[in-house]
């Protein structure tokens, strides 16, 4: 007979960790990267324009492009390291003030301040994986009406908007093009840009409709 001392996991501590191993699946992102990137940007800051070091934390800018017109103010994320992945995904989804909302709205509240490669497949992951939400689980899918098109009767009636990236940039500095097409004649105008903030495609725009 022998006397063991045992130490067993509890329950709360389980489902952390099957979560985290979870995310390690899904996600390529890991601490070699955010090391090897960290380093990169405080070494070269003039090839990644993009990325910035403020207060010894990593930043990357990545404006939310579909509210950049009423609201470019917060366009830098912090980069989480990968071992506070989860403690940002509890914060914007488990607590009173995130409520526990699907993976879109989660994904929105945490793209708003947070960036790292694969964030989109952890929100999905974990929100899949919430056992709150899986209890109280309900159909967000409504109906929807049939498509329908649009008859066009005059040139410059609607237009077609949209952004392209490119891993290059031009000697001027753009490595990004506001794509402009008028729907009825299919003309298309294209009109190189440095980055894709609101004021910037707001500019080309005023370009385009105050002709």
């Amino acid at each position: 007979m022998f006397d063991i001392d045992a130490d067993p996991l509890g329950w709360e501590e389980v489902v952390e960790e099957t979560i985290r191993n979870r995310l390690q699946l899904n996600s390529i992102y890991g601490q070699d990267w955010y090391e090897t990137k960290f380093k990169l940007v405080r070494t070269q800051p003039d090839r990644f324009t993009e990325w910035k070091i403020e207060n010894g934390e990593l930043f990357y800018y990545r404006p939310d492009y579909e509210k950049a017109i009423i609201d470019d103010e917060h366009p830098w994320k912090k980069v989480v390291k990968p071992d506070d992945v989860l403690t940002i995904l509890r914060e914007n989804h488990d607590t009173p003030q995130a409520g526990h909302l699907g993976k879109d709205k989660t994904y929105d509240r945490v793209r708003q301040s947070y960036y790292w490669p694969g964030i989109s497949q952890d929100v999905k992951t974990y929100v899949q994986d919430c056992e709150i939400c899986t209890k109280v689980k309900y159909n967000q899918n409504p109906l929807k009406g049939p498509l329908m098109t649009r008859p066009l009767q005059q040139s410059w009636a609607q237009l077609s908007i949209d952004t392209v990236v490119s891993q290059t940039r031009t000697k001027k500095g753009n490595s990004n093009v506001v794509v402009v097409q008028e729907l009825y004649t299919k003309y298309i105008e294209l009109f190189p840009i440095r980055h894709r903030t609101g004021k910037l495609i707001a500019k080309v725009l005023d370009t385009v409709f105050d002709r």
